[in-house]
């Protein structure tokens, strides 16, 4: 397989690291902020939630947790594939986005006003890998076109 090429400087982070960055610091901000949901949650020591779903999941929670991680998903395959064949850069950026996730969820098992679910690591690692496809999808289309544009220019001389 051969590699693409790298545009950015060796030590230097690119746009799309830092762009990656600010995204996942708004996710953190968003899943640890303190929000009073009404639920009392007792737990012992051993008690942990495996898997939640109910009536009380509404919908909104689950497109919400699946479209989070879309950019996510996008963001790492540009990240991944400037250094990375086609398919270390898919596994590489599944496994971080869904890392980021199990590591939120971890997190938020300790957080007395938030909930960690099973199901929401599940979700994430959907979106995660929606974002992987589609983040494919526009590179073959940029590729695509411009071949088109390149064989379109060379026929006009």
């Amino acid at each position: 397989m051969n590699k693409p090429a790298s545009d950015s400087t060796p030590g230097k982070r690119s746009a799309t690291v830092w762009i990656f960055y600010a995204y996942i610091a708004l996710i953190l901000a968003g899943c640890f902020y303190p929000a009073r949901t009404g639920i009392i949650t007792l737990r012992t020591k051993f008690n942990v939630e495996i898997f939640t779903w109910s009536a009380y999941v509404p919908l909104s929670d689950i497109i919400i947790n699946l479209l989070m991680y879309i950019p996510i998903g996008i963001l790492l395959m540009v990240i991944f594939r400037k250094q990375r064949s086609l398919q270390g850069a898919i596994f590489r950026a599944i496994l971080v986005g869904t890392g980021i996730s199990i590591g939120v969820e971890f997190v938020q098992y300790f957080i007395t006003d938030r909930v960690s679910s099973a199901l929401d690591v599940i979700l994430n690692f959907g979106g995660t890998s929606i974002g992987v496809v589609f983040a494919i999808v526009l590179e073959r289309f940029s590729r695509s076109r411009t071949r088109a544009v390149a064989s379109a220019g060379s026929v006009e001389e």
